[in-house]
C-alpha cells in the first residue's frame, strides 16, 4: 500500500504541489481520499469485467497520475530539504525523480519517509527509533518515557 505513507509524507512536509484547486494540497483527508481512490482504481481495473483495452487504458491513466504525484512530491521534497542529486547524466533535472518514481515507487516513498521522520542522532551516532518511522516522531525531550 503506497497511498498511506505518501499521504503522511505530503502532510508532514507541507507539500502542496501538485494541487488542483487546493486538492489534494497538504491536507491529510484530501491526500488519503485521492491516493486511496487511485489505489482502489488500480486494483479494480486490473481485475474487471471491462474489455481488456478499456481496462488497460484506465490502468495506464491511474499509473500515470500516481507517477506524476509521486515524482512531483519527491521533487518538492528534495527542494525543501536541500537534497541534490549526484546522478551522472541527469543532474538538477526532473528526470531522476520521474524515473525513480516510475521504476521503484516503493523505494522513493521509503526514502522520503526515512528522511522526513529521521529523529535526532544520539551521542553514539545511532539513529534512535529508525525502525519506528511509521509511528509518530519522537517527543522533543528525547527518548525518556519511550517504551520499546
Amino acid at each position: 500500500c503506497w497511498w498511506m505513507p505518501l499521504s503522511r509524507i505530503r502532510v508532514h512536509a507541507h507539500i502542496d504541489n501538485p494541487s488542483c484547486g487546493d486538492f489534494p494540497g497538504s491536507r491529510w483527508s484530501a491526500n488519503i481520499a485521492l491516493f486511496f481512490t487511485l489505489w482502489v482504481a488500480e486494483i479494480l481495473f486490473r481485475e474487471t469485467f471491462l474489455p481488456p483495452m478499456v481496462s488497460l487504458w484506465i490502468s495506464l491513466f491511474v499509473a500515470l497520475v500516481k507517477v506524476v504525484f509521486l515524482s512531483t512530491t519527491r521533487s518538492e521534497f528534495r527542494r525543501s530539504k536541500g537534497i541534490t542529486e549526484n546522478c551522472c547524466c541527469c543532474e538538477n533535472l526532473v528526470w531522476d525523480d520521474v524515473c525513480s518514481s516510475f521504476f521503484c515507487s516503493c523505494c522513493v516513498i521509503a526514502q522520503m519517509d526515512r528522511i522526513e521522520f529521521n529523529w535526532e542522532q544520539r551521542a553514539d551516532n545511532d539513529y534512535n527509533g529508525c525502525s519506528r518511522a511509521w509511528s509518530n516522531p519522537m517527543p522533543a525531550g528525547g527518548d525518556e518515557g519511550m517504551s520499546v
